[in-house]
C-alpha cells in the first residue's frame, strides 16, 4: 500500500481550487476595471477630504469623473499614520 503525501505537498486539494478561483476572479475584475478606466474619455477630478478617527487624523482622496449626473467614487486612498493606499 502506497502512502499518500501530506497536506503541504498536496497541490490538488480543495483549498487550492478555491484559492485559484478567487485569484482568477480578482484578476478578471481588475483587468475589466483597468479597461473601463482606459477607454473612458471623461476627465477625472481628485477631491481631498480630511477626517478624524478615534486616535488619529487622516486625509483621503476620492477620484471621481467630472461629467456624471450623480457622483460615484472610483477609488479611495486613505493616508495618515500607518498610511493605506
Amino acid at each position: 500500500m502506497q502512502q499518500e503525501g501530506n497536506e503541504l505537498t498536496n497541490l490538488g486539494g480543495k483549498n487550492s481550487v478555491v484559492f485559484s478561483r478567487w485569484s482568477l476572479y480578482i484578476a478578471v475584475f481588475g483587468l475589466i476595471g483597468a479597461l473601463v478606466l482606459m477607454l473612458d474619455s471623461a476627465p477625472y477630478e481628485n477631491i481631498t477630504q480630511d477626517f478624524t478617527t478615534d486616535h488619529s487624523n487622516r486625509s483621503g482622496a476620492l477620484i471621481m469623473p467630472t461629467k456624471v449626473s450623480s457622483p460615484r467614487g472610483l477609488m479611495i486612498f486613505v493616508h495618515g499614520d500607518g498610511a493605506m493606499g
